[in-house]
């Protein structure tokens, strides 16, 4: 087989043993609601956790066992902490279990920093002394010593110090996982002794919990959140929803509903969520098409996305020059490393990706352009021509490019198909895309599907020349249908909770 036939074999077959061990996972998780209800289900809590941990291994005892083991020899030594597990640690045998366990979800307040990631760019505005209060870690702010939230809610810092998070009936919960591990790793055939993995989970899970019913500061009127899916997220979930305070989480990216995939769902984002802030329509408007669309009794609430909003044009069109002298610039997506592949829908090995993006190097030749992810911990991984590669910011970098290409959907995507530049998608089939985006994706850019093969540059190169249409993508999936803020949205939030 060619190297596009095997990357995408394995892809699959990735995507397929990860989603079957989520199955298994989540059925499991389903009958424990019977013994202990959601708000005080350690299983839910601590379910993407436990996924992670269990396709993160499964998939780094695949790549060793077939010669898939990342280049950097600082990707492949063994670690001390979360996931605990490198890949030279699951080469020793035995394999060593002491480990530092845990995660770090303490927080300390300071006065003058609130609200930075989740609310940057709601707005600057000053909330009175009246009016609903929201609970909320404390977060820098991007413009600095600002303290308010919003007009219509003020804010309560919450503060979180060593051992804040409890749980009634610990030892009997921690008896049911250790059960449900045991079961989902001998159906999936995981190759991990599974003494070791129910080891290394009930250690994490001890680590930052402990038995009772939690006595920490009360929240108030609502508890905003960033993503549902962090640990810190998930136990402040849970813990909220035993005290009957309704909770509004947020999304990021730049754009919402354009995966269907499980991570989204009401077991991912969604599970302790009473509104969830996201972006554009799409998702609402075709939930029924959505394997892992939005749970029942779940607000959904439309917003801008910040930077989108402030590149977006209504049409798109070709390239107006000479295509053989234009500028094509490659962003490419972050190398995993030992530490953040899971899926099901997320990643391929890096050992495969970077092959890959030989392939796209090839392709395009030195007229390609590699902006390089500001995330990226692995640098030293890749093989890119060192004098195609380049940093800078999207707004300072947007003049010089005629041509974007992209491999993976993610903020930098959503934000380039707010522009009127050409995009090109080569979809690798790594994430799950819903069918109803996919077909605004195919019209929104120069679409590749990799499992039909590779066109060659002149094929592309010709698909370039269109004249303008419109951006029908980025209004369903980035943009709001009003022109709703996305402080507007947190706001519209309080009005429909309280």
């Amino acid at each position: 087989m060619s190297f596009i036939e095997d990357f995408v074999t394995h892809v699959d077959s990735d995507n397929e043993d990860a989603l079957n061990i989520y199955n298994e996972l989540s059925a499991l998780y389903k009958e424990t609601l019977k013994i202990f209800p959601e708000e005080i289900n350690l299983l839910g809590v601590y379910f993407i956790d436990i996924l992670k941990f269990l396709t993160n291994t499964h998939f780094k005892l695949k790549e060793i066992s077939i010669g898939f083991e990342p280049p950097d020899a600082n990707v492949t030594g063994s670690l001390n902490k979360w996931p605990y597990l490198g890949y030279e640690d699951l080469k020793q045998a035995p394999i060593n279990t002491k480990k530092s366990f845990g995660k770090s979800l303490v927080s300390k307040p300071n006065t003058l920093e609130v609200i930075s990631n989740s609310l940057v760019n709601f707005g600057k505005s000053f909330f009175p002394v009246s009016l609903p209060s929201v609970s909320c870690l404390s977060f820098s702010v991007d413009s600095g010593n600002r303290i308010l939230l919003s007009r219509k809610a003020k804010s309560s810092l919450l503060t979180l110090s060593s051992g804040w998070f409890s749980i009634p009936y610990l030892m009997d919960q921690l008896k049911i996982i250790d059960d449900v591990v045991s079961q989902v790793m001998v159906k999936q055939g995981h190759k991990l002794n599974v003494d070791v993995a129910r080891h290394l989970i009930r250690s994490h899970i001890s680590a930052n919990t402990s038995d009772g019913i939690h006595a920490m500061e009360p929240f108030h009127d609502i508890l905003f959140l960033k993503s549902g899916v962090e640990l810190q997220s998930r136990m402040l979930g849970s813990l909220a929803k035993r005290k009957g305070v309704p909770i509004i989480n947020t999304l990021h990216g730049e754009g919402f509903g354009i995966y269907d995939e499980p991570i989204f769902s009401e077991l991912g984002e969604q599970l302790y969520s009473s509104a969830l802030i996201g972006y554009g329509p799409g998702c609402a408007q075709h939930n029924s098409s959505y394997q892992y669309g939005m749970k029942k009794r779940c607000i959904y609430l439309e917003s801008d996305g910040v930077q989108v909003k402030r590149f977006y044009q209504p049409e798109f069109k070709g390239v107006q020059k000479n295509l053989r002298s234009i500028s094509i610039y490659y962003y490419p997506t972050t190398l995993s490393g030992s530490s953040h592949r899971y899926g099901p829908y997320r990643d391929t090995s890096d050992y495969l990706y970077i092959k890959w993006q030989k392939c796209i190097t090839d392709l395009f030749g030195d007229e390609l352009i590699i902006k390089a992810h500001p995330k990226e911990k692995y640098s030293t991984a890749c093989s890119f021509p060192t004098n195609q590669v380049i940093t800078g910011g999207f707004e300072e970098l947007l003049s010089n490019v005629d041509v974007f290409v992209f491999d993976y959907i993610g903020t930098a995507f959503n934000i380039a198909c707010a522009t009127d530049k050409p995009v090109i998608y080569f979809d690798l089939g790594i994430r799950k895309i819903s069918p109803v985006a996919l077909e605004e994706i195919k019209h929104r850019t120069i679409y590749i599907d990799i499992k039909n093969g590779l066109p060659s540059k002149d094929d592309i190169l010709e698909q370039l020349d269109f004249k303008a249409q419109e951006n029908r993508f980025t209004k369903k999936y980035s943009l709001s249908t009003n022109g709703v803020t996305r402080l507007e949205a947190f706001e519209l939030g309080i009005q429909k909770l309280i």
